[in-house]
């Protein structure tokens, strides 16, 4: 976004910040999504988060691991792996995808449909 103005909004799925948008910021709307992963690097959401201009959403999702974020959220418990040893999190996937679902598309209408 920092590059290509055709952007009009983005979101990070627990994602790391890094390089010049971290103290440049943007000007366009930016969501944060943010699972227990993410937690350890907040201070780098923190000084991202000021230098942003636009709307800036944070939702916080609690026992939510960075690979809830993916497909794993479904492969880890059908292969019978440990959820945790995973990054998965103590979640339910079904509940997990739908509020990820629920939040992306209210940040994407208000922002891109006004």
């Amino acid at each position: 976004m920092l590059a290509d103005r055709r952007i009009r909004a983005g979101v990070n799925m627990d994602g790391g910040i890094y390089g010049p948008v971290l103290e440049r910021g943007l000007d366009r709307p930016f969501g944060i999504m943010m699972g227990d992963a993410l937690a350890g690097a907040y201070f780098h959401v923190r000084v991202f988060r000021s230098n942003l201009r636009g709307p800036r959403p944070l939702v916080d999702y609690p026992g939510v691991g960075h690979k809830a974020f993916a497909d794993n959220v479904w492969l880890v418990p059908q292969l019978g792996l440990d959820p945790v040893e995973a990054e998965v999190g103590t979640v339910n996937a079904a509940t997990t995808v739908r509020l990820q679902n629920a939040w992306l598309k209210r940040f994407f209408d208000r922002q891109i449909k006004g």
